[in-house]
């Protein structure tokens, strides 16, 4: 139904209400010999009829804001993605295949007795590793996530993703009915996600990866863990503390919590706590109640 056909329905239902209402008023003032002008019956139910309406109306226009102003901070942070994916691929990845580039072409010329080779060669791994990483993040920034069925396949795709090429065993398990969250909620995720399994690959250099992703009793728990070489979280710097705060503000943002369990030579383990609004707790709590009755 249309919210123009919504809102004629609502008006009418209130008006032949009221009309019901007033008629039975004057035959109850008519048994008792007044007539309704003696009253401010008529006047009061009148009044009531135009709050209800107006009511109704501001109601359902509010709802309409709602919607539209949803829908343009999802569309707003699309094309954001889009615009971030979009630098990141014609900025640092085309300057990263120009570096290799021109690495590759210095080192045709260098001698193998250079004691430059070497140093050149490293460079070139270093430089290719951007590139690689520069395109994977680009793949990661430009897909949006939007429904349930999504979230299992983009964490498991995600994870696989940043793993490429690396001699990891992965234990990845998502669990949940993720219809729910907004898809900012979901986005955040991946990138807190993101960022826990790159610290794991380039900084922790674990060779076991542990990952889970669940919701109940109205959180979503997401859980990083490694056995790499772990670290003091207050005595981390450069990336990784960047990593590690930017982790943290994301939680924030969402009204969550993120705490890191790490030290040297034992792990790290890294877990985000975000809350789902109430109101969204009532609707999939009573989704799940019409499921069960119909089941029955």
């Amino acid at each position: 139904m249309s919210e123009r056909l919504k809102r004629i329905f609502i008006a009418v239902a209130i008006g032949l209400t009221l009309g019901i209402l007033t008629n039975f008023v004057e035959i109850v003032l008519a048994r008792h010999g007044l007539a309704p002008s003696d009253t401010i019956l008529d006047d009061a139910c009148i009044g009531l009829a135009a709050a209800l309406c107006a009511y109704s109306w501001a109601a359902l226009l509010g709802e309409r804001e709602s919607r539209d102003r949803v829908k343009t901070e999802q569309d707003a942070a699309i094309r954001e993605r889009t615009r971030i994916a979009c630098e990141i691929h014609d900025v640092i990845a085309q300057s990263f295949v120009g570096l290799i580039y021109n690495i590759e072409a210095a080192d045709e010329f260098l001698p193998d007795s250079s004691p430059g080779r070497e140093s050149c060669r490293r460079a070139l791994r270093i430089a290719r590793e951007g590139l690689a990483e520069s395109r994977r993040l680009v793949r990661t920034v430009r897909s949006p996530l939007t429904n349930a069925e999504d979230m299992k396949v983009a964490v498991t795709e995600l994870v696989s993703l940043l793993i490429e090429n690396q001699k990891i065993r992965v234990d990845c398990n998502v669990a949940g009915d993720f219809s729910d969250p907004s898809p900012e909620i979901k986005g955040q995720l991946l990138r807190i996600l993101r960022e826990a399994v790159t610290n794991a690959v380039k900084h922790a250099r674990a060779s076991e990866l542990s990952v889970s992703l669940s919701l109940r009793d109205g959180y979503i728990r997401l859980s990083v863990q490694d056995n790499g070489c772990g670290f003091v979280p207050h005595d981390s710097n450069g990336d990784e503390a960047f990593g590690l705060t930017s982790m943290q503000e994301r939680a924030q943002d969402l009204g969550g919590t993120l705490s890191i369990d790490s030290m040297p030579g034992n792990g790290t383990r890294i877990v985000a706590s975000i809350p789902i609004p109430a109101k969204l707790q009532r609707e999939a709590t009573q989704r799940r109640a019409a499921k069960a009755a119909s089941a029955c």
